[in-house]
């Protein structure tokens, strides 16, 4: 039984790249942006083909103070969201984060290597508005169809393999939120569904009602990048790191690679980004969960 792997993409623009503004207001078209379990966009790859690349235009992306946080600015113009409210960040340590992926860029912007700029946007702009209550309800959801509480049921060495590595994390997820969580087989079938245990899900509840909502925005994407919100919240938590959690969420992909080859390009690829996208989501929320002033 093979589990449920979902891919976001991105979206197109078809306007040229002139000023700060009109990077703002493009961006949204650029990325698919993860608004809850059921909205992701289930697209194949061919559509990056048509992906128009933006010039650079300014020299040098810096930060300056302000009375609400830190600015982001290009060539000390302030930058904006895709609506138009200015990049200020809750931390200086993030604004600097930010503005070095805009110094990153080369000839052009490749706004799919901006994830703190993204996870910025989202939490200013907020595109999903939702309660906090809301947010949290559809980031629990993913315990409904997470991807470690659908092992497989065969080959007997893609089976252990899940054993080996997915039952420990459950194991220190129980343990550290004082949770009764577990994969149980329900008579109808073949079908493996976790049990989730109200109280587990209070205790939970109640964990991310004093996440605030900058680190909620990072917390969100390690959860949908990996299709677990066990593996997010190993990673945030410090449990595990970037490499283990990619693995641990495409543990059978990574079986079927040691068994039959990887495909060139596609798979290096995949593994890059997810990585990429689980190291920006737990910085993201490590700079934005706890007091700065510097």
């Amino acid at each position: 039984m093979l589990s449920r792997r979902a891919f976001s993409i991105l979206i197109n623009s078809s306007q040229p790249l002139t000023s700060v503004n009109s990077c703002a207001s493009s961006f949204w078209k650029e990325k698919c942006l993860f608004k809850s379990r059921t909205e992701v966009i289930l697209q194949t790859t061919r559509g990056l083909s048509s992906f128009r690349e933006k010039k650079r235009f300014y020299k040098r992306a810096g930060v300056e103070q302000s009375n609400e946080g830190y600015q982001v600015t290009l060539d000390e113009r302030k930058v904006k969201t895709p609506s138009r409210k200015p990049l200020v960040l809750p931390s200086k340590q993030l604004a600097m984060a930010v503005a070095a992926e805009w110094n990153m860029q080369k000839d052009v912007i490749e706004t799919s290597n901006m994830n703190l700029t993204t996870l910025a946007y989202i939490t200013i702009d907020k595109p999903n508005p939702r309660t906090k209550a809301t947010q949290i309800t559809e980031v629990l959801e993913f315990l409904c169809t997470d991807t470690v509480c659908f092992p497989a049921s065969e080959p007997e060495d893609l089976v252990n393999l899940q054993k080996q590595e997915w039952e420990p994390i459950i194991a220190w997820f129980n343990a550290r939120f004082n949770a009764r969580f577990d994969v149980s087989v329900e008579s109808f079938g073949n079908l493996l569904v976790p049990s989730i245990p109200k109280d587990t899900t209070s205790k939970l509840t109640s964990h991310l009602m004093t996440v605030n909502d900058w680190a909620m925005t990072g917390l969100e994407y390690a959860v949908d990048t990996s299709k677990s919100f066990i593996i997010g919240m190993a990673l945030l938590e410090n449990h595990i790191n970037v490499e283990k959690a990619a693995y641990l969420s495409r543990l059978e992909l990574e079986f079927q690679i040691g068994r039959w080859g990887s495909v060139e390009w596609a798979h290096d690829v995949d593994l890059m980004e997810i990585r990429s996208r689980l190291a920006a989501a737990s910085l993201f929320y490590h700079l934005c969960n706890k007091e700065i002033t510097s």
